[in-house]
């Protein structure tokens, strides 16, 4: 699949090429690499000791990582709300079973109450959503910037981006604003991009 990428393309035909590879992909190779992932994810955060994970909810054909949360259950979870200005996100707390409502791009969202917002510490990690990622933890998203924002805010946080293998790819274009993963997952294996 990487083979047929323009890399060397505007980041807009790039994002078209990937959206198209990664809807592409068969129910069951899908489900196939996301249980892969999800497994190797759920041991390498076994052993890593975080007491808050920042999460998403799968999107377009980004890994579903609801088998994580029901694996992890132990550890709080928290997913991004869009702030009224829809140019930044914060995080609030969610747990299995309570509602989520779409968002106006139809992403699903925790209610953001005051009482469940929270940032990140030195023991949260924070689960990045990617169209695709290269191994020094360059990171290309939908192109709306609200997780390089995000991340702006608080630049000691530890990231890590999830994206199937085959969206691995060496030589994504980065500009100035883009900010780094400092680990990658796949269905194979744990990345340290530092």
């Amino acid at each position: 699949m990487t083979k047929l990428l323009n890399i060397k393309g505007s980041k807009v035909s790039l994002r078209t090429q990937l959206l198209e590879a990664r809807t592409s992909l068969s129910e069951d190779d899908f489900n196939n690499k996301n249980q892969l992932l999800t497994s190797n994810l759920t041991t390498w955060l076994d052993a890593s000791g975080w007491k808050k994970i920042f999460s998403f909810k799968a999107f377009r054909g980004e890994p579903d990582l609801d088998l994580l949360l029901k694996k992890i259950g132990k550890i709080p979870f928290f997913f991004p709300v869009m702030t009224r200005n829809l140019r930044a996100i914060d995080f609030y707390r969610w747990e299995l079973g309570q509602p989520l409502q779409p968002n106006k791009y139809g992403i699903n969202e925790p209610e953001p109450l005051q009482s469940n917002l929270s940032t990140p510490d030195q023991q949260t990690l924070i689960i990045v959503p990617c169209l695709a990622c290269s191994t020094n933890g360059t990171r290309l998203g939908y192109g709306g910037g609200y997780y390089d924002r995000y991340l702006e805010r608080y630049p000691d946080a530890v990231t890590i981006g999830v994206v199937f293998s085959d969206f691995l790819i060496e030589g994504l274009p980065r500009q100035a604003h883009d900010k780094k993963l400092r680990f990658i997952a796949t269905e194979h294996k744990i990345i340290s991009c530092s």
